[in-house]
């Protein structure tokens, strides 16, 4: 249970993860390069799997699989690289991968959310809020999202981490 919101500026995401009945405090966003920061949405170790995969050069061949259907992630990628250049003008992207396919779906609109409150976030940048308010609404009004928001902004190179 996930929320991960981007805006077309800043990318935000909860900090609950669900284990059994249980719900733990945990990171969803990872800045692995200055210019590159990656998250999360399902299952947390597919989802750190795929964090992993990334972080180690997305090789196709490399591709985590999920051990079963309940295994199932989208990993988040808001960087200000395409095809490994720099865009030239410095405008952040954003693109994804499913648990099905090593292949990024990049995304030509936005905003955007993933996850289960992902269309609780979805609705409120609809409505005008940022990726980061819509993360504190979804926490607020969906299941299984909360303990926090972490926002990073890439043309501002910050990164906000609220309790």
């Amino acid at each position: 249970m996930s929320v991960i919101a981007y805006d077309g500026k800043t990318i935000a995401a909860d900090h609950m993860a669900s284990y059994g009945g249980a719900q733990i405090k945990c990171d969803k966003l990872f800045q692995i390069e200055p210019h590159i920061v990656v998250g999360f949405v399902g299952e947390h170790g597919m989802g750190k799997a795929l964090v992993d995969w990334f972080s180690q050069g997305a090789k196709q061949e490399d591709y985590p699989r999920p051990q079963s259907e309940d295994a199932a992630a989208t990993l988040v990628v808001y960087t200000k690289h395409v095809n490994g250049t720099t865009d030239p003008n410095g405008v952040p992207i954003c693109m994804f991968y499913t648990t099905s396919s090593p292949v990024p779906l990049e995304l030509k609109d936005h905003p955007m959310a993933w996850g289960s409150g992902g269309q609780i976030a979805l609705g409120a940048m609809v409505a005008g809020a940022s990726a980061t308010k819509a993360v504190e609404i979804a926490n607020t009004h969906a299941e299984g999202c909360g303990f926090g928001v972490s926002t990073f902004n890439l043309k501002k190179r910050s990164k906000r981490n609220d309790a």
